[in-house]
């Protein structure tokens, strides 16, 4: 990733991909679909969210994305993640919530 300018993830359903977490921590901007669990990690200091299934956005993402200078610190630093014991309740909260 250290050689990448930044990372496509155009997917249509996600979770939380480990993926995005891997580019952040390593300073790579992410232009990634506003789906699942995705804009719980991105910011705009880390990257751009398109709508999916628009490949218009994520061509006029690339764009932007290209003609700016980021900061691979300030990407770094926007790391969102959930930590484990934050993704461990929220799952027990889920489950709690459906069996009710």
């Amino acid at each position: 990733m250290g050689a990448a300018d930044a990372l496509c993830l155009p997917s249509h359903h996600e979770g939380i991909p480990n993926v995005i977490l891997e580019a952040h921590a390593s300073g790579l901007p992410v232009i990634a679909t506003n789906v699942g669990g995705i804009p719980e990690v991105m910011s705009p200091a880390s990257g751009i969210l398109v709508e999916p299934r628009q490949p218009g956005q994520v061509a006029a993402a690339i764009d932007t994305l290209l003609a700016r200078a980021w900061d691979r610190q300030a990407v770094r630093a926007a790391l969102t993640a959930p930590t484990w014991a934050q993704s461990a309740a929220a799952l027990a909260q889920a489950i709690t919530e459906r069996l009710d």
